[in-house]
């Protein structure tokens, strides 16, 4: 599922970067002709420093209450990270919560007791750029 919602989530940033699927479909046809090689964070081609971080919201109704979350090898000087939600029940609907530069994470990772967070650069939701 989450590996879907990821793949939705590019796909909607796709259409609302570009206004069509083109970069998507052309990113993904790169990738899967190269699957041992990471994207180096390239979700759309022709929307260069950005990746889109996509969940599914499992826990709350509110997209608000969710967080955007960066893990240090995902992160780049200058990019923009956009959190992607997907409702568990309705994955044709993606909403594009908001945006942060890498510049706006946090100095230090999570260190709390969740531990599925422990070393992600946290923000959340309602504390994103629109």
């Amino acid at each position: 599922m989450d590996q879907i919602a990821g793949q939705l989530g590019e796909i909607a940033g796709s259409l609302f970067f570009t206004g069509s699927a083109d970069g998507y479909i052309s990113a993904r046809d790169r990738r899967n002709r190269s699957p041992h090689r990471g994207d180096d964070g390239e979700d759309i081609d022709g929307v260069r420093c950005t990746d889109i971080k996509t969940s599914v919201m499992r826990y709350w109704p509110d997209p608000l209450r969710y967080r955007l979350m960066v893990r240090d090898d995902a992160r780049r000087p200058n990019w923009i990270y956009v959190l992607a939600l997907i409702k568990e029940d309705d994955a044709l609907n993606v909403s594009l919560v908001g945006w942060a530069k890498e510049s706006d994470l946090p100095k230090t990772p999570y260190h709390g007791d969740k531990a599925s967070l422990v070393g992600a650069y946290i923000i959340m939701a309602d504390k994103l750029r629109p």
